[in-house]
């Protein structure tokens, strides 16, 4: 979902922040859906960051069905996710470790913890554009291996699998150890 919770906003407003040789360089894909305003407020920003800025962003107001999820992760160069103080846990950051992908998040709650821990990519204060332009620049500078651990992300992935769930799942439940 795109709104304002997710971190769209706050992400629209530091593109439009990067310096030209970054922006030229940067295409962002914003892709899920959002209810009308939303989209019209996306859709306004997008349209003032296209006509002011090199930035390529393509905005997809749309359902992602989960089989074309992965698609998307193995495209990007690196994941954003600039949540607004969100306390708990995202899928993203998953689909980000399976695809061997660095994430942008935000420094907030057991995301930011698991992005740092797992060294998963780059936290910042998700709240200020200034910071997310800044993550964004060090994204576009930066190797992927330089801002985070392929190793610890596939531990991190690993161990957030479907099948350790359920493994873990049917143990408790069973009452046996793993």
């Amino acid at each position: 979902t795109l709104n304002g919770r997710k971190g769209t906003y706050q992400l629209l407003d530091a593109i439009a922040l990067l310096r030209p040789e970054l922006a030229k360089t940067l295409c962002v894909l914003l892709v899920g859906q959002a209810n009308l305003q939303d989209q019209t407020r996306t859709q306004a920003q997008a349209n003032t960051i296209s006509r002011d800025s090199a930035v390529q962003l393509i905005v997809r107001h749309e359902f992602v069905p989960e089989s074309d999820v992965q698609t998307y992760f193995q495209l990007a160069d690196g994941v954003l996710a600039p949540y607004q103080k969100h306390a708990g846990m995202s899928g993203i950051l998953i689909w980000a470790a399976v695809a061997q992908k660095p994430v942008l998040s935000s420094d907030y709650g057991l995301m930011g913890e698991l992005v740092r821990r797992y060294q998963l990519g780059l936290t910042v204060d998700s709240t200020q554009p200034t910071e997310i332009a800044k993550g964004l620049a060090q994204l576009l500078l930066e190797s992927p291996e330089a801002i985070s651990d392929r190793d610890l992300m596939t531990t991190f992935a690993e161990q957030n699998s479907a099948e350790k769930f359920a493994h873990t799942l049917f143990q408790t439940l069973l009452g046996t150890e793993a």
